[in-house]
Protein backbone atom coordinates (compact mmCIF):
# COMPACT_ATOMS: atom_id res chain seq x y z
CA UNK A 1 0.00 0.00 0.00
CA UNK A 2 2.84 2.36 0.91
CA UNK A 3 4.58 1.53 -2.37
CA UNK A 4 1.38 2.25 -4.32
CA UNK A 5 0.99 5.64 -2.62
CA UNK A 6 4.61 6.46 -3.35
CA UNK A 7 4.19 5.53 -7.02
CA UNK A 8 1.01 7.60 -7.23
CA UNK A 9 2.76 10.65 -5.78
CA UNK A 10 5.65 10.18 -8.21
CA UNK A 11 3.24 9.94 -11.14
CA UNK A 12 1.40 13.10 -10.08
CA UNK A 13 4.71 14.93 -9.68
CA UNK A 14 5.82 13.79 -13.12
CA UNK A 15 2.58 14.99 -14.67
CA UNK A 16 2.97 18.38 -12.97
CA UNK A 17 6.55 18.61 -14.20
CA UNK A 18 5.46 17.79 -17.76
CA UNK A 19 2.72 20.43 -17.60
CA UNK A 20 5.12 23.06 -16.28
CA UNK A 21 7.71 22.29 -18.96
CA UNK A 22 5.02 22.48 -21.64
CA UNK A 23 3.87 25.84 -20.24
CA UNK A 24 7.39 27.18 -20.61
CA UNK A 25 7.80 25.81 -24.13
CA UNK A 26 4.42 27.14 -25.25
CA UNK A 27 5.11 30.54 -23.71
CA UNK A 28 8.50 30.72 -25.40
CA UNK A 29 7.02 29.74 -28.78
CA UNK A 30 4.36 32.44 -28.52
CA UNK A 31 7.00 35.06 -27.71
CA UNK A 32 9.43 33.85 -30.36
CA UNK A 33 6.71 34.04 -32.99
CA UNK A 34 5.80 37.58 -31.89
CA UNK A 35 9.26 39.05 -31.33
CA UNK A 36 11.88 36.67 -32.69
CA UNK A 37 14.11 34.48 -30.47
CA UNK A 38 16.89 37.04 -30.06
CA UNK A 39 14.58 39.66 -28.54
CA UNK A 40 12.97 37.44 -25.90
CA UNK A 41 14.32 37.20 -22.35
CA UNK A 42 14.01 34.43 -19.78
CA UNK A 43 11.99 36.82 -17.58
CA UNK A 44 9.44 37.32 -20.38
CA UNK A 45 9.09 33.57 -20.82
CA UNK A 46 8.51 32.94 -17.11
CA UNK A 47 6.05 35.81 -16.92
CA UNK A 48 4.08 34.48 -19.88
CA UNK A 49 4.15 30.96 -18.41
CA UNK A 50 3.21 32.32 -14.97
CA UNK A 51 6.05 30.54 -13.18
CA UNK A 52 9.04 31.74 -11.20
CA UNK A 53 12.48 32.21 -12.69
CA UNK A 54 13.82 29.45 -10.44
CA UNK A 55 11.30 27.07 -11.99
CA UNK A 56 12.62 27.89 -15.44
CA UNK A 57 16.15 26.83 -14.46
CA UNK A 58 14.89 23.51 -13.09
CA UNK A 59 14.02 22.58 -16.66
CA UNK A 60 16.46 24.58 -18.80
CA UNK A 61 19.97 25.78 -18.07
CA UNK A 62 19.54 28.82 -20.36
CA UNK A 63 17.41 30.35 -23.10
CA UNK A 64 19.62 28.56 -25.60
CA UNK A 65 18.75 25.23 -23.97
CA UNK A 66 15.06 26.09 -24.29
CA UNK A 67 15.54 26.98 -27.96
CA UNK A 68 17.36 23.68 -28.46
CA UNK A 69 14.40 21.83 -26.92
CA UNK A 70 11.94 23.60 -29.23
CA UNK A 71 14.16 22.89 -32.21
CA UNK A 72 14.39 19.20 -31.29
CA UNK A 73 10.60 19.03 -31.03
CA UNK A 74 10.29 20.63 -34.47
CA UNK A 75 12.82 18.21 -35.96
CA UNK A 76 10.89 15.31 -34.43
CA UNK A 77 7.66 16.50 -36.06
CA UNK A 78 9.40 16.92 -39.41
CA UNK A 79 10.86 13.42 -39.02
CA UNK A 80 7.40 11.95 -38.38
CA UNK A 81 6.09 13.49 -41.59
CA UNK A 82 9.16 12.39 -43.55
CA UNK A 83 8.81 8.82 -42.33
CA UNK A 84 5.13 8.56 -43.30
CA UNK A 85 4.65 9.47 -46.98
CA UNK A 86 1.11 9.59 -48.33
CA UNK A 87 1.78 6.79 -50.80
CA UNK A 88 4.48 4.31 -51.76
CA UNK A 89 6.82 5.68 -54.41
CA UNK A 90 7.45 3.63 -57.54
CA UNK A 91 10.43 5.63 -58.81
CA UNK A 92 13.15 7.65 -57.17
CA UNK A 93 11.72 10.84 -58.72
CA UNK A 94 8.46 10.17 -56.89
CA UNK A 95 10.29 9.62 -53.60
CA UNK A 96 12.13 12.91 -53.98
CA UNK A 97 8.90 14.65 -55.01
CA UNK A 98 7.24 13.41 -51.84
CA UNK A 99 10.17 14.59 -49.74
CA UNK A 100 9.81 18.03 -51.31
CA UNK A 101 6.06 18.02 -50.61
CA UNK A 102 6.62 16.99 -46.98
CA UNK A 103 9.06 19.83 -46.42
CA UNK A 104 6.89 22.39 -48.22
CA UNK A 105 3.91 21.28 -46.16
CA UNK A 106 5.76 21.29 -42.86
CA UNK A 107 7.33 24.70 -43.30
CA UNK A 108 4.25 26.11 -45.00
CA UNK A 109 1.76 25.20 -42.28
CA UNK A 110 2.86 28.01 -40.01
CA UNK A 111 5.32 30.51 -41.40
CA UNK A 112 6.67 32.87 -38.77
CA UNK A 113 9.89 34.29 -37.37
CA UNK A 114 10.67 31.23 -35.27
CA UNK A 115 10.19 29.01 -38.30
CA UNK A 116 12.73 31.06 -40.25
CA UNK A 117 15.05 30.79 -37.26
CA UNK A 118 14.48 27.03 -37.13
CA UNK A 119 15.24 26.69 -40.85
CA UNK A 120 18.53 28.51 -40.38
CA UNK A 121 19.41 26.42 -37.33
CA UNK A 122 18.57 23.15 -39.08
CA UNK A 123 20.56 24.16 -42.14
CA UNK A 124 23.56 25.12 -39.98
CA UNK A 125 23.51 21.71 -38.31
CA UNK A 126 23.25 19.86 -41.61
CA UNK A 127 26.19 21.79 -43.05
CA UNK A 128 28.57 20.66 -40.31
CA UNK A 129 31.54 18.53 -41.28
CA UNK A 130 30.10 15.47 -42.98
CA UNK A 131 31.82 13.00 -40.64
CA UNK A 132 30.59 14.81 -37.52
CA UNK A 133 27.88 13.06 -35.53
CA UNK A 134 24.74 15.15 -35.12
CA UNK A 135 22.36 15.26 -32.16
CA UNK A 136 19.85 12.41 -32.02
CA UNK A 137 16.84 14.30 -33.49
CA UNK A 138 18.88 15.29 -36.54
CA UNK A 139 20.22 11.76 -37.01
CA UNK A 140 16.64 10.39 -36.84
CA UNK A 141 15.58 12.96 -39.45
CA UNK A 142 18.37 11.88 -41.82
CA UNK A 143 17.50 8.23 -41.21
CA UNK A 144 13.88 8.91 -42.19
CA UNK A 145 15.08 10.42 -45.48
CA UNK A 146 17.38 7.45 -46.08
CA UNK A 147 14.50 4.99 -45.66
CA UNK A 148 12.47 6.80 -48.31
CA UNK A 149 15.35 6.49 -50.79
CA UNK A 150 16.49 2.98 -49.88
CA UNK A 151 14.12 1.13 -52.25
CA UNK A 152 15.88 2.81 -55.18
CA UNK A 153 19.53 3.15 -54.17
CA UNK A 154 21.91 2.81 -51.23
CA UNK A 155 22.54 6.43 -50.27
CA UNK A 156 25.72 7.42 -48.53
CA UNK A 157 25.30 9.48 -45.40
CA UNK A 158 27.00 12.52 -46.95
CA UNK A 159 24.52 12.40 -49.85
CA UNK A 160 21.57 12.34 -47.46
CA UNK A 161 22.94 15.32 -45.55
CA UNK A 162 23.43 17.27 -48.75
CA UNK A 163 19.93 16.41 -49.91
CA UNK A 164 18.45 17.41 -46.54
CA UNK A 165 20.33 20.72 -46.60
CA UNK A 166 19.18 21.35 -50.16
CA UNK A 167 15.55 20.60 -49.21
CA UNK A 168 15.64 23.10 -46.34
CA UNK A 169 17.30 25.71 -48.57
CA UNK A 170 14.73 25.17 -51.33
CA UNK A 171 11.82 25.55 -48.93
CA UNK A 172 13.31 28.80 -47.61
CA UNK A 173 12.60 30.33 -51.05
CA UNK A 174 8.89 29.72 -50.54
CA UNK A 175 9.07 31.04 -46.98
CA UNK A 176 10.72 34.25 -48.18
CA UNK A 177 7.89 34.97 -50.62
CA UNK A 178 5.32 34.21 -47.94
CA UNK A 179 6.98 36.65 -45.55
CA UNK A 180 6.39 39.36 -48.19
CA UNK A 181 2.66 38.65 -48.09
CA UNK A 182 2.28 36.65 -51.29
CA UNK A 183 -0.59 34.14 -51.23
CA UNK A 184 0.46 30.49 -50.86
CA UNK A 185 -1.35 29.47 -54.04
CA UNK A 186 0.48 32.11 -56.09
CA UNK A 187 3.81 31.14 -54.54
CA UNK A 188 3.26 27.47 -55.43
CA UNK A 189 2.43 28.43 -59.03
CA UNK A 190 5.46 30.68 -59.36
CA UNK A 191 7.97 28.21 -57.94
CA UNK A 192 6.63 25.11 -59.71
CA UNK A 193 9.25 25.29 -62.52
CA UNK A 194 11.98 25.64 -59.88
CA UNK A 195 10.49 22.72 -57.98
CA UNK A 196 10.67 20.49 -61.07
CA UNK A 197 14.25 21.54 -61.77
CA UNK A 198 15.20 20.93 -58.14
CA UNK A 199 13.63 17.47 -58.18
CA UNK A 200 15.49 16.50 -61.35
CA UNK A 201 18.80 17.85 -60.06
CA UNK A 202 18.37 15.94 -56.78
CA UNK A 203 17.61 12.75 -58.69
CA UNK A 204 20.66 13.18 -60.93
CA UNK A 205 22.88 13.89 -57.91
CA UNK A 206 21.73 10.85 -55.93
CA UNK A 207 22.00 8.46 -58.86
CA UNK A 208 25.45 9.80 -59.73
CA UNK A 209 26.91 9.81 -56.23
CA UNK A 210 25.67 6.57 -54.73
CA UNK A 211 26.46 2.88 -54.99
CA UNK A 212 25.21 0.78 -57.93
CA UNK A 213 21.72 -0.67 -57.66
CA UNK A 214 18.67 -1.21 -59.82
CA UNK A 215 17.00 2.21 -59.87
CA UNK A 216 13.77 3.15 -61.63
CA UNK A 217 14.68 6.42 -63.32
CA UNK A 218 12.74 8.79 -65.57
CA UNK A 219 9.17 9.00 -66.69
CA UNK A 220 9.24 5.55 -68.40
CA UNK A 221 8.51 2.24 -66.73
CA UNK A 222 11.86 0.77 -67.66
CA UNK A 223 14.54 0.18 -65.02
CA UNK A 224 18.10 1.35 -65.53
CA UNK A 225 21.22 0.46 -63.61
CA UNK A 226 22.81 3.22 -61.57
CA UNK A 227 26.59 3.45 -61.90
CA UNK A 228 28.37 5.68 -59.47
CA UNK A 229 30.63 8.23 -61.10
CA UNK A 230 34.14 7.86 -59.84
Amino acid sequence: MIAENSNSRRTRAQRRAQRTKKQLLDAAMDLFEAKGPDSVTVEEVTERADVGKGTFYRYFTSKEALIAALTSEAVDRLTERTAAPKRASQRIEEAIGQLIDVHLGFFGDKTNEFLVFFQNRLLTRLQKAENEVLDQPYEKYLEAIRKQLEPFLTPQKKSIRRLAGALVSFVSIRTAFFMFGMAKEKIDTEIEPVRRAFSQSATDFLVRENSPTEVAVGGEDSTTTNRRTQ
